[in-house]
């Protein structure tokens, strides 16, 4: 008992602290440049890709993040990467090859380690 009392009382005096993982900040976006968002928003008239955007610290050593799209409801793609880097920024797209998305809802959920972390929801209109 005293010596877990001592790994307490040196872990509060030293100023340990335990980090978690977490998602900073989140965006919907029509361009990813030089890592940055642009065309920000939740409703994007004929967008032909849309991205999400993840700024992230924390992650711990083999961190996979995965974006599920989804498109009225119905699960259309699915892509997992494991992360590089214990902070930084990852974004994930969907796109069409015709000129735009189809019209409608969607959302885009996040997993962190097959987690759910973020839920997005925009959509593609005329």
């Amino acid at each position: 008992m005293r010596k877990i009392v001592s790994i307490l009382l040196i872990i509060f005096l030293t100023g340990c602290t335990v980090r978690t993982f977490s998602i900073n900040d989140a965006m919907l976006c029509t361009e990813v440049t030089n890592g940055k968002p642009s065309g920000i928003g939740t409703s994007f008239p004929n967008a032909g890709t849309v991205y999400c955007w993840l700024e992230y610290t924390n992650a711990p050593e083999n961190t996979t993040m995965k974006a599920i799209w989804y498109y009225e409801g119905e699960k259309m793609y699915e892509k997992e990467i494991k992360l590089q880097s214990k902070s930084g920024s990852i974004w994930f797209s969907i796109f069409s090859t015709e000129y735009s998305l189809p019209h409608g809802n969607y959302r885009v959920d996040i997993y962190v380690d097959d987690q759910l972390k973020k839920e997005m929801e925009f959509s593609i209109t005329q």
